[in-house]
């Protein structure tokens, strides 16, 4: 993908919702607004809008990176704005360093073992929440 677009208006965001019912248009809906506000933070980075030629300039857009990311309403598949010539490092702040899944994953896994419950039990809440997992047994 060459170049991404913000969506035109909340209209755009209901149409999907009314089109694709919750289970489908939710996931949809957050890649939009995901990748919309990603672009927002590029811009602030660049201190420019794409196309845009003004003198406090600080690099130049890059394209977009893919990048899949597991979330409670499942697997967002997203555009990761890439910058080049900046003098800073360019990334987002929607994600932790490496991360691939949301915190409501991290937040279950540690309530889940606060709770006490079963390795078993858990891995079981962990398949239905991200689909296949491999677990292997803790280390003793």
């Amino acid at each position: 993908m060459d170049e991404q677009t913000l969506p035109n208006s909340s209209d755009d965001l209901i149409n999907i919702l009314l089109t694709s019912g919750l289970s489908d248009g939710l996931p949809t809906i957050a890649e939009k607004l995901l990748n919309a506000a990603m672009l927002l933070e590029r811009v602030k980075h660049l201190n420019a809008h794409p196309h845009q030629r003004v003198a406090e300039r600080s690099g130049d857009a890059n394209g977009f990176k893919k990048r899949n990311f597991n979330s409670t309403m499942g697997k967002l598949e997203l555009q990761v704005p890439q910058v080049r010539d900046s003098s800073e490092l360019f990334h987002t702040t929607l994600f932790e360093k490496g991360s691939r899944s949301d915190r409501a994953l991290k937040a279950a896994i540690v309530s889940k073992y606060i709770q006490g419950v079963s390795t078993r039990r858990v891995t079981k809440i962990l398949e239905s929440m991200c689909g296949g997992l491999q677990v292997s047994s803790p280390h003793r």
